[in-house]
């Protein structure tokens, strides 16, 4: 991570991807570009790993940046459900907005209410939490998004891993049997924005995609360690510094 008014960024050209600017390119616009390179991308590669197609029904654990990714590319790539959870109300109410069904773990359980939505299972479930995933009573399990996807995934289902994990103190238990009985896929990793670049320009260029609505606040790099400070309270989704030029 880098944060700095300039920075010498040796072969940085080589992972360039030009965007139209034009006269009605605006600050919103430029939002929706800026998020190709990182949290859009990995949205739409955590339903990729899961398998996601039209008419699938999906869940998505985090509605952080990455999570809010990951439902918008949902609905455009034709899901007929998306349900969400989360413990923080503001990004539950936006994920709502973009269509999301909304499942609070704070005051009711995830894995019951998704099986009480959703009988026969939910056919895609990503994980955009990580590592860092919270009970009910907020207490760090690193375990817990893991082992609810593995509850409420459909038999012939997929789990797409986007999350961050690693090992040692953040290693991670896992139940296998309903895997073994239940005839799911788990597969996880990193996406990669310049293989999705093509795509993702059309799919915003169209207005299919409209990544930028996420972002909470707009700062100057000054304002950064404030909203450093916010953003890790929860009390942003999404902030963007701009420089002047």
């Amino acid at each position: 991570m880098l944060a700095a008014e300039y920075a010498r960024i040796p072969y940085a050209d080589d992972s360039l991807m030009p965007v139209p600017i034009n006269s009605s390119t605006n600050s919103s616009t430029l939002h929706d570009y800026l998020f190709m390179s990182d949290i859009l991308a990995t949205g739409w590669t955590a339903l990729d790993f899961a398998g996601q197609g039209p008419g699938d029904t999906v869940a998505v654990f985090g509605a952080g940046p990455v999570g809010q990714m990951a439902i918008l590319s949902a609905r455009v790539r034709g899901a007929s459900k998306i349900y969400v959870v989360d413990h923080v109300q503001d990004r539950l109410d936006l994920a709502a907005s973009h269509g999301a069904i909304p499942i609070n773990f704070a005051s009711e359980d995830p894995v019951e209410a998704l099986r009480r939505l959703e009988p026969a299972g939910i056919t895609r479930v990503v994980d955009c939490v990580g590592y860092e995933a919270e009970d009910a009573q907020g207490n760090v399990n690193s375990s817990i998004v893991l082992h609810h996807a593995g509850q409420v995934v459909a038999p012939q289902g997929g789990i797409g891993v986007v999350g961050v994990y690693g090992s040692g103190s953040q290693a991670q238990t896992i139940d296998i049997k309903p895997l073994f009985m239940n005839n799911f896929s788990v597969r996880g990793g990193v996406s990669s924005p310049l293989d999705l670049g093509t795509e993702m320009l059309k799919l915003i260029g169209t207005g299919h995609l409209h990544p930028g609505s996420i972002v909470s606040a707009v700062i100057g790099i000054e304002d950064a360690p404030q909203y450093y400070g916010r953003f890790d309270r929860r009390e942003e989704t999404k902030v963007v510094i701009e420089f002047p030029l």
